[in-house]
C-alpha cells in the first residue's frame, strides 16, 4: 500500500507534488485509508473497528493502525466502546447543529468576499 509520488513538472520548474504532497509513510497511509472507507460509509456509524483485522485488510502492522485509530478519534470519526473503537455515530441534533453551523460560516465568508 506504498504511495509512490510521481515527479510532476511545469515549465517553471515547480514540483507539483511538493506543493501537494500525497501520503508518504505507513502511519499516514493508513490514516487516509481508514478515514476514507469511514467517509465513504464502508465503515458504518457504530460498527466495531477490529484492529487486527483492519492491519491485516491493509497489510500494515497494527502499530499504524493504532495511530490512525487515535488520530480519528481527535477528529470525532471515531470513538472509544470499551476496550475498542467504533464508527462515532451523529444524533440528528448534532448534524443539525453541524449544518447550522456551517451556514453561518458560509454566509460569513460570501459576505466578507463581497467587501
Amino acid at each position: 500500500m506504498y504511495c509512490s509520488r510521481m515527479p510532476l513538472h511545469t515549465g517553471g520548474g515547480i514540483n507539483v507534488a511538493d506543493l501537494y504532497p500525497g501520503p508518504t509513510t505507513p502511519g499516514e497511509e493508513t490514516y487516509t485509508a481508514i478515514r476514507r472507507v469511514i467517509l465513504e460509509g464502508t465503515l458504518r456509524p457504530g460498527e466495531r473497528i477490529v484492529e487486527q483485522q483492519l492491519a491485516e485488510t491493509l497489510n500494515v502492522s497494527r502499530t499504524p493502525v493504532r495511530e490512525a485509530l487515535l488520530k480519528l478519534e481527535r477528529e470525532n470519526l471515531v470513538a472509544r466502546v470499551g476496550r475498542g473503537m467504533a464508527v462515532r455515530r451523529y444524533s440528528s441534533d448534532e448534524v443539525r447543529d453541524i449544518y447550522g453551523l456551517r451556514a453561518h460560516l458560509e454566509s460569513f465568508a460570501a459576505r466578507d468576499r463581497k467587501s
